[in-house]
């Protein structure tokens, strides 16, 4: 099987959905909005119209990995602490706090007829990429050593501490009886690199991950200009500098290396 590595956004909102939808909203209908503030950890309608005015309003970052028929069967999300503030084992993690991170991985989530295959592997490896083009720094993550033991699928929804260790994680501290810390800086990626696009099944790269293929977009940085609404690379929508003339932003966009650009005009 083949799979496709895609940002959240308006046009992969339904394949979400869809995906949510088939497994239950996702633990029962937390719909990925445990670690959001605006989180019910009883009202499955309110988390579901949550999660999507995120995404469609650009303030949700994940990995989605769809197949080649176009169906979603998982993601990695992550996202800023101001994004993600929800901490798992928070009071133990209060009592010794480590560095504050850029970037939180909060929640891995594979389809339950799709485990197995590497889902999970790949969309961390593929977040790992895109925190790298959007300026990178420290990520943190609490998952669940599974070394001796077993573990339960539906307890590993931070997936695994070997995997982040795979991945040159480091265990910072233990938080839980089987639960610890794991962070990594990550390196800003360089302008002109490319992150491979495609997932195939039983692939691997010489890192050992699975070969992933996409490329994620490298966002502008300062406010949209009012002619320009949205900035659209590879479905994921980010705010634009502002620029005097539509020449400017093309040449700007160059410069960036940007695959595919969507405008939304009012004048221009």
């Amino acid at each position: 099987m083949r799979y496709t590595i895609r940002l959240p956004g308006a046009s992969t909102w339904a394949a979400f959905a869809e995906l949510a939808e088939r497994n239950n909203g996702v633990y029962g209908g937390c719909w990925c909005m445990a670690y959001h503030p605006e989180d019910s950890p009883t009202d499955a309608a309110q988390n579901h119209a949550g999660k999507e005015r995120r995404v469609r309003e650009g303030r949700a970052h994940a990995a989605l990995v769809i197949d080649e028929d176009g169906s979603a069967q998982g993601w990695c999300q992550y996202g800023s602490p101001g994004e993600l503030p929800g901490i798992k084992h928070k009071r133990e993690y209060d009592k010794h706090p480590p560095p504050p991170p850029d970037w939180r991985i909060t929640c891995l989530f594979v389809d339950k007829r799709h485990r197995g295959q590497g889902i999970t592997r790949a969309a961390l490896a593929c977040a790992l990429d895109q925190i790298a083009h959007l300026g990178g720094g420290l990520a943190e993550a609490i998952s669940e050593v599974t070394a001796c033991r077993h573990a339960q699928g539906r307890f590993l929804f931070s997936a695994t501490a070997e995997l982040f260790e795979q991945n040159g994680f480091t265990r910072v501290r233990q938080v839980g009886e089987h639960a610890w810390i794991v962070s990594k800086v990550i390196q800003p990626a360089k302008r002109n690199t490319r992150v491979p696009g495609d997932v195939s099944r039983g692939s691997k790269d010489s890192a050992g991950g699975n070969r992933l293929g996409r490329r994620p977009p490298l966002p502008p940085d300062q406010p949209v200009d009012p002619r320009v609404r949205d900035l659209a690379v590879h479905d994921a929508v980010f705010p634009q500098r502002p620029f005097t003339h539509e020449a400017e932003l093309l040449q700007h966009a160059g410069r960036c290396h940007v695959a595919r650009i969507g405008l939304s005009l009012d004048a221009i």
